[in-house]
């Protein structure tokens, strides 16, 4: 299961970089505020990890996190910065 953490962790922090560079490059004005969104969820990912490190139970707020994550982030956030970009 560390493993798995590690994984999403790097895949997660290559993707949030790719993605900022890319607001940065368009000038989107909330890229800040996106990157703050970006940076709690890498925190709260790291929290989890430790968290299961120390009692190997964590099921409940992984989903938490993913849903919030998936049906938040990307489904409303995202879209709105790449409706943006696509406009330029």
């Amino acid at each position: 299961m560390i493993e798995a953490f590690n994984k999403i962790i790097d895949h997660t922090i290559a993707h949030f970089t790719y993605e900022e560079e890319l607001l940065e490059k368009q000038s989107i004005r909330e890229k800040d505020i996106h990157a703050e969104a970006h940076e709690k969820f890498i925190n709260n990912i790291f929290k989890l990890k430790d968290d299961f490190e120390q009692d190997g139970s964590l099921i409940d707020e992984v989903f938490t996190l993913l849903h919030d994550w998936l049906f938040v982030h990307i489904l409303h956030e995202d879209r709105i910065f790449t409706a943006k970009i696509t406009q330029k």
